[in-house]
């Protein structure tokens, strides 16, 4: 989770998952073959973002519970007055996910290991060790209780 990025954010992306909260900046995307992009619909112009390879799309309900999720556990861990205002607003999250046009492997692939991290509860890096600990969260390099 990002608060925001400038030019060419995303830019020969080949997996993972990022959520912009602020400012998409432009050429979102150019050399973008793998992972997705979360991002405001009011901050993606239509010169935005790089035809070529990426293209804007509606979220599922399941990638908005996920998506919720997320953000409150950012909120938590860092007080973001972004995320605040996104989770208590009454209607649905503002947000677009940008995916690339040619995939060298389906979204259901690129979702299945952001899932199955999300299953174990365990994160690469959100924030000081012993906070995630405290969340529940397992610390990459260590053993499920313990």
């Amino acid at each position: 989770v990002v608060e925001g990025v400038g030019q060419h954010g995303c830019e020969y992306m080949t997996g993972g998952v990022v959520i912009i909260l602020g400012p998409a900046g432009i050429n979102l995307g150019s050399g973008m073959t793998g992972g997705l992009a979360y991002v405001q619909r009011d901050s993606l112009s239509d010169e935005g973002y790089h035809r070529e390879f990426v293209r804007p799309a509606a979220i599922t309900e399941h990638e908005e519970e996920w998506l919720r999720l997320i953000l409150r556990k950012h909120f938590r861990l860092t007080g973001s007055p972004r995320a605040a205002r996104l989770l208590t607003a009454m209607a649905p999250l503002p947000l677009l996910r940008v995916e690339p046009l040619h995939l060298p492997c389906p979204i259901p692939q690129t979702w299945a290991a952001t899932q199955e991290r999300l299953e174990k509860r365990e994160v690469v890096s959100l924030g000081p060790p012993d906070k995630l600990r405290a969340e529940g969260f397992l610390v990459r390099g260590e053993a499920a209780g313990g």
